[in-house]
Formats: C-alpha cells, structure tokens, sequence
C-alpha cells in the first residue's frame, strides 16, 4: 500500500509539471493586404529585458496570436509581401485614432485626416478581435529628391472599428502610424 502511494505522488508530480503561463488570444484580420505578413511587438511589464517579436503570414486574410498575460499592449505592424511598406519605416496599425471611440468604424476618408493615433492595442480580454484595414498612401515627391528610402507609395493601416489603445499618441502623417521603434509595455507606452 505504501509503494502504491509513493508512485501516485510521483506520478502526479510528473503529471502536474510546472503551472502554464496564462496567454490571451488576439484574431487578427486584415481588407486590403490578404498576403501581407503580421507583426505583434511588445515588451514584457514584468520584466524590460524580455521582449515578444512574433512574425506571421496571412491565411485568407486572418491570423492568430497567442500572446502571454505579461504584455497587456502589444503593436501590430504590417509589412506586404514585397517588403516596402514605405520610406524605410514599419507600417504600424493604429487601433485608436484621437476623436474616436473603441467600437466605432473609421472610413478611408476620416483616417486619412487623422492627426494623432495611439500605436499600442490594449490587451485586457482573453480575446481580442483586431479587425485592420489597408490602403496605399501616394507620397508626395516633393520629398524624394535627396532621400534613398523614398517610395512611391506608403501604407496605411487602422483599426476599423477601432479598439482600446493604449500608451502615449503619435502624430501621423495622412493617418499613418510609422516608426522604428514602438515598444509597448515600455515607458510611455504601457
């Protein structure tokens, strides 16, 4: 009886193993870029020197994140399957634009006035649905004289409807949220 007991304590050691880190789950879907590739980028708030930088490609559209509790904002960028996104910066999706509310829908037209937008998405569901939308922004070529990493077009991607965002606003230029480096979860973006 005693040996019986011994091996189902053991067992059950072996079986429970270490406690599973806790993961929330952000759906992602983009209109207007079905093969681009999806980034989710942010820094750990329990811990600056971990970071999450998770790349994938579209199936049909959409993809899926699964992104551990210790990043409750995380910055979504898009990049195209050619690999320019415009002037040598990250296309960031802009969940919330200043003037507007989580819920409700931005057109083309409203996101191109757009001046201010936050870059980080809050994650404070187990479930996000994160529903971006993708347009081309014709550069104007006053700027390309001089500069290398000038492109004809840029892209513009926003959160439609928007969704809560978090961390510091960003000025934008026609709606447009580009950066080098956003780290959410970090300083002023947490």
């Amino acid at each position: 009886m005693k040996s019986l007991l011994m091996s189902a304590v053991g067992v059950g050691l072996v079986l429970g193993g270490s406690p599973a880190m806790a993961e929330n789950t952000v759906y992602v879907t983009v209109e207007g870029c079905r093969h681009c590739t999806v980034t989710a980028a942010a820094v750990s708030v329990q811990n600056d020197d971990r970071t999450i930088y998770k790349q994938q490609s579209m199936f049909n559209g959409t993809t899926t994140f699964w992104i551990p509790e210790e990043y409750p904002s995380v910055s979504f960028e898009i990049t195209p399957k050619s690999g320019e996104s415009g002037w040598n910066s990250v296309t960031i999706v802009a969940p919330l634009y200043r003037g507007f509310q989580p819920g409700q829908k931005v057109s083309v037209k409203q996101a191109r006035k757009s001046k201010w937008a936050q870059g980080c998405v809050a994650i404070t569901q187990p479930e996000t649905w994160l529903d971006v939308r993708v347009v081309k922004n014709k550069n104007p070529k006053k700027y390309k004289k001089g500069d290398p990493t000038w492109t004809r077009y840029s892209l513009l991607a926003w959160a439609s409807p928007q969704v809560q965002g978090v961390g510091q606003w960003m000025d934008t230029y026609k709606g447009r949220t580009s950066a080098q480096n956003t780290f959410c979860g970090l300083g002023p973006y947490r």
